[in-house]
């Protein structure tokens, strides 16, 4: 991953800033309105490999300077549209509606997401009535896309998480393999 060339207005994910000369990093960084996938990208963009050989920058957590072009990685809403196969644009948590629909919590099925608009989002991967485990990219830990333990209580009170269900997703009532 590029850490040398620091693109004015940015600042480096710790895991990145922190890295010594030669080490190996692991998964896509957070960017803050990124949608720079390992396969594709979002919104006319490329992927992140070929990002990597053009020497740009490697995340960026400011969130003051939204979109810096020369920068590579993903966001939490770059994710879920990713995971969503959406390359047609890059949505943000306030633009998610535009290809998703609410469902009710007891509806909730791998690969949906609780968004929070203008908060973040995140992919539901299981849970049980107090705690949820989730996929999701965060600025936090290794600021990459990474599994979570979330309680209900963070996600309802603390926040205002709704479950939403990609508009593409056909729920035709069968249980989930393997559940």
């Amino acid at each position: 991953m590029v850490i040398n060339n620091r693109a004015s207005g940015t600042l480096l994910p710790d895991h990145v800033r922190n890295a010594s000369v030669g080490s190996t990093i692991i998964g896509i960084p957070y960017k803050w309105g990124g949608a720079d996938a390992h396969d594709y990208g979002a919104g006319g963009r490329s992927n992140f490999g070929t990002y990597q050989s053009q020497g740009f920058q490697t995340g960026d957590i400011d969130w003051n300077d939204y979109g810096v072009s020369s920068v590579t990685g993903l966001d939490c809403s770059g994710f879920v549209g990713l995971a969503w196969f959406r390359t047609d644009l890059k949505y943000g948590t306030s633009t998610l509606s535009n290809i998703s629909h609410a469902i009710t919590k007891p509806q909730l099925k791998h690969m949906d997401a609780l968004n929070d608009s203008g908060f973040h989002t995140l992919l539901y991967v299981n849970g049980g009535l107090t705690s949820i485990i989730t996929k999701e990219a965060a600025k936090d830990g290794t600021q990459g896309a990474q599994n979570y333990s979330r309680t209900w209580h963070w996600l309802e009170s603390t926040h205002k998480f709704l479950p939403i269900r990609y508009n593409k997703i056909l729920d035709d009532g069968s249980p989930i393999p393997g559940s």
